[in-house]
């Protein structure tokens, strides 16, 4: 910070003017060197722990989710500062849903009786939102009932003749 200062200080005192990419250049350098002290300050393996640790959070706040860019970012620069090549991160897959393992909630819906092909059947929905399968219901609708009456009346008119059964029908 002090060489920012400086360097505008002397920019007014010798009264030349500094160019943008100057400019620029000289902030970039500024900023590199902030950040090659930061990383001097810190530990790779805690900074992996701490990686870690965000991967298997369920839910980030979006400061915990620049922090988690952030570490990674870091764990990548000081990897490549001891010329080590990076590490492949596989993500760790449990084959067998563990019942002492009560952390990792993931197991529940991985497992061979859960999944099925039918996408929207994967998905998990919560029980308080997720429609019940509605159940044919009894009652008839009055078109249904309007034929059937049809029907009745069509049958008594042909099975008898008699006007008084055919009266009663219509009740």
């Amino acid at each position: 910070m002090s060489t920012s200062k400086e360097a505008a200080d002397q920019s007014r005192k010798f009264g030349f003017k500094e160019s943008r990419e100057q400019y620029q250049q000289r902030k970039r350098q500024e900023k590199q060197l902030k950040w090659t002290e930061r990383l001097s300050k810190e530990d790779l393996g805690k900074l992996r722990i701490e990686l870690d640790s965000l991967k298997r959070a369920r839910f980030l706040a979006p400061q915990q989710n620049e922090r988690k860019c952030l570490v990674h970012r870091m764990i990548r620069d000081l990897e490549a500062a001891e010329n080590k090549e990076p590490k492949e991160e596989t993500p760790v897959v449990a084959t067998m849903p563990s019942a002492l393992d009560s952390d990792s909630d993931d197991d529940i819906f991985s497992g061979k009786g859960t999944l099925t092909n039918d996408e929207h059947k994967r998905l998990f929905i919560p029980r308080s939102v997720r429609k019940k399968p509605e159940e044919k219901k009894c009652e008839k609708t009055a078109q249904q009932l309007a034929g059937e009456a049809e029907r009745e009346l069509l049958a008594a008119v042909h099975d008898d003749d008699d006007l008084d059964s055919f009266l009663d029908s219509l009740r």
